[in-house]
């Protein structure tokens, strides 16, 4: 499961003391151990970042910690203020969005301030991305531009009944089917096996990637992961590895 995040604007930001009064400033979100930021807008005090991030959703019961931060060159970066949405809130919601709204920040100073923000989460039942505490990059900033390179993330979503029969049906062919049209070979399957207190079902599977004009044959191994998301659907998170 992904939560997008849609950072808007904030108004009403306390000004400096030095100067003109004006802040550089950029918003910052936080799930988990994941992190993002939006670009610094300088030199106002009602900035518009138009933003929008994605979260990989890990433990329903996390709170999303969005806080509006002014940039200093010198000293840490003063937070002016934040505000805590808890998961549960969007996934009780209609169409599990809260849309576009006005959030009140609880600032440090007395002044009082709003940001606003657009929470809107997807569902992801097939291969998607691992948990946040697989990621090397967890706890590490977004960048806000790659020097280059591909990033792929892909979100499928089918019936709980569906997937499950694809899975663990002993006829299926599923992965069979899709090394074929895929033109991997050399597929291995290993069996799932319960763990975490029975929670959740982990396999391996392991392949090779057909090559392509850009990319040589690779062989690669994929970690796929079997758990409740919420009281009625199901994910298979797959973390896929390569040399």
């Amino acid at each position: 499961m992904r939560l997008l995040v849609r950072v808007v604007e904030a108004r009403g930001l306390p000004a400096t003391e030095a100067g003109d009064g004006l802040r550089d400033l950029y918003a910052r979100a936080r799930l988990g151990k994941q992190r993002a930021k939006t670009k610094v807008a300088r030199r106002t005090l009602s900035p518009a970042w138009e933003e929008e991030f994605a979260f990989r959703v890990g433990d329903l019961r996390d709170q999303l910690l969005v806080a509006v931060l002014h940039e200093d060159r010198y000293f840490a970066d003063d937070v002016l203020g934040q505000v805590k949405v808890p998961l549960s809130a969007v996934l009780d919601a209609d169409n599990r969005t809260l849309g576009t709204q006005w959030y009140q920040l609880e600032p440090k100073s007395k002044k009082k301030s709003k940001i606003k923000e657009c929470v809107k989460p997807k569902d992801a039942e097939a291969p998607a991305p691992p948990f946040p505490k697989q990621d090397n990059t967890s706890g590490k900033e977004m960048p806000e531009s790659l020097s280059g390179g591909v990033l792929l993330d892909e979100v499928y979503a089918i019936a709980p009944s569906d997937l499950n029969t694809l899975l663990f049906s002993p006829s299926s062919d599923f992965l069979q089917s899709l090394a074929e049209i895929q033109g991997t070979t050399g597929l291995e399957v290993q069996q799932w096996k319960l763990e975490n207190d029975d929670e959740i079902l982990k396999r391996i599977v392991s392949y090779t990637k057909a090559p392509t004009k850009l990319v040589k044959a690779v062989k690669a191994t994929e970690d796929m992961t079997y758990m409740k998301a919420d009281g009625e659907m199901f994910a298979v998170l797959a973390d896929v590895s390569t040399p």
